[in-house]
């Protein structure tokens, strides 16, 4: 959930709920210049990128471990895939 929070002094536009407290907990548990996702995530980024699947983790505020993923290189011509078009002109 995204809104605004706080009163006329002093208001922020923040991202809150669970799907950004398992991104907080995920980016902790990354080594350093790494990114871990969950399954669902995975899911709908794994046709653009390369994943290697890290089994599951014990994350704070989460009942059941979580599987993860580490995200590699993005795949070649993954636009492509999607069905998008390169924006680059030709002249």
């Amino acid at each position: 959930m995204v809104g605004s929070v706080g009163s006329d002094l002093h208001m922020e536009y923040l991202a809150i709920g669970d799907a950004v407290n398992l991104a907080a907990r995920l980016q902790s548990a990354a080594q350093p210049g790494k990114a871990l996702i969950s399954e669902s995530t995975a899911q709908l980024v794994q046709a653009a990128f390369n994943l290697t699947p890290l089994g599951e983790i014990s994350v704070k505020g989460k009942s059941a471990p979580v599987a993860v993923f580490e995200v590699g290189e993005s795949k070649p011509a993954a636009h492509i895939r999607r069905g998008l078009k390169s924006c680059a002109r030709r002249w």
